[in-house]
C-alpha cells in the first residue's frame, strides 16, 4: 500500500537519518543512478529492428517515436508500410533488451484509478481517474531511496478523487493491481504513488521506470499484432 506524503529529497534523508541508514539510502541512491544511467545517454547493444502491424499505424509510429526518444535508443529511424511501423534503432546493451524493449515499446499503457472497500477488492465499477487525467509522470526516490512512479492527476481528477473518499484505491495499469492507497485520513491532493514492492532495488528501478515511460505519453492508440525484433548489425 502506498500513502499520500510530501514529497522528501534524498540528500536530506542523509542528514536526518543515522550513519547505518545514511550508508543504506546513499547505496540505493548510488544503485539507482548506476541502473537509470542508459536511459537518454549512449545506447551500446545491438542494432536491431523492431516491427509491427495495428489498425492505427500513423498514431502508433508518434507513440513509439516518443517512447524510444525518452528511453534513449540510439540513432532511431521510423517507418511506416501501410499498416506495419517500424523502428530500427541501437538498443541499451541491457541483458534482455531483445525482449523488453519491443515489449516496453508497444505497452498498452491502460492506467485506472477505482474505488474500494479493501485493498485487497477487484477493480469493478466506473474509475475514478484515468490516462486523460494524468498531467505528468516522474521517476521518484521515496525517504528510505525505494523508487516509485509518481503521477500527477489534473486538480479536477484529485479533488474528484478526494471527494469520493473511498476506504481505499486500487492503481490498475493494463489490467493489473499494481498498487493500492488506504490512509485513516483518505486521499489528499492529486499525486498519486505507484511502489513496485519487488525482491530488489534493481527490479523495482526498473519496473517504475517501465510505468513511467509507459505512462509518460499516453496509453497505446489500439492493438499492436505480430510484435518482432530481428539485429541488423
Amino acid at each position: 500500500m502506498s500513502a499520500e506524503k510530501p514529497q522528501v529529497s534524498p540528500l536530506r534523508v542523509l542528514f536526518v537519518t543515522s550513519p547505518l541508514m545514511l550508508a543504506m539510502v546513499l547505496g540505493v541512491s548510488v544503485a539507482v543512478l548506476i541502473a537509470l544511467s542508459w536511459i537518454g545517454g549512449t545506447a551500446e547493444g545491438a542494432r536491431a529492428e523492431i516491427t509491427f502491424e495495428s489498425d492505427c499505424p500513423a498514431q502508433w509510429a508518434e507513440r513509439v517515436q516518443a517512447r524510444a526518444g525518452a528511453i534513449g535508443l540510439g540513432d532511431p529511424s521510423l517507418a511506416q508500410r501501410g499498416a506495419q511501423v517500424s523502428l530500427t534503432a541501437t538498443l541499451p546493451g541491457l541483458e534482455d533488451d531483445q525482449t523488453a524493449i519491443p515489449a516496453l515499446l508497444t505497452a498498452p499503457g491502460v492506467f485506472a484509478v477505482y474505488a474500494a472497500e479493501t485493498v485487497d477488492s477487484a477493480p469493478e465499477g466506473t474509475p475514478l481517474a484515468t490516462n486523460d487525467d494524468i498531467e505528468d509522470v516522474f521517476f521518484q526516490l521515496d525517504a528510505t531511496g525505494h523508487p516509485y512512479t509518481q503521477v500527477d492527476l489534473s486538480p479536477v481528477a484529485g479533488q474528484r478523487v478526494e471527494a469520493a473518499a473511498p476506504p481505499a484505491l486500487l492503481y490498475v495499469l493494463d489490467g493489473q493491481v499494481v498498487d493500492t492507497f488506504h490512509s485513516e485520513l483518505g486521499f489528499k491532493g492529486s499525486k498519486l504513488e505507484l511502489h513496485p514492492k519487488l525482491l530488489s532495488t534493481k527490479e523495482e528501478v526498473r519496473r517504475a521506470t517501465d510505468w513511467m515511460l509507459m505512462l509518460k505519453f499516453g496509453p497505446a492508440p489500439c492493438e499492436a499484432r505480430g510484435v518482432g525484433i530481428r539485429v541488423v548489425e
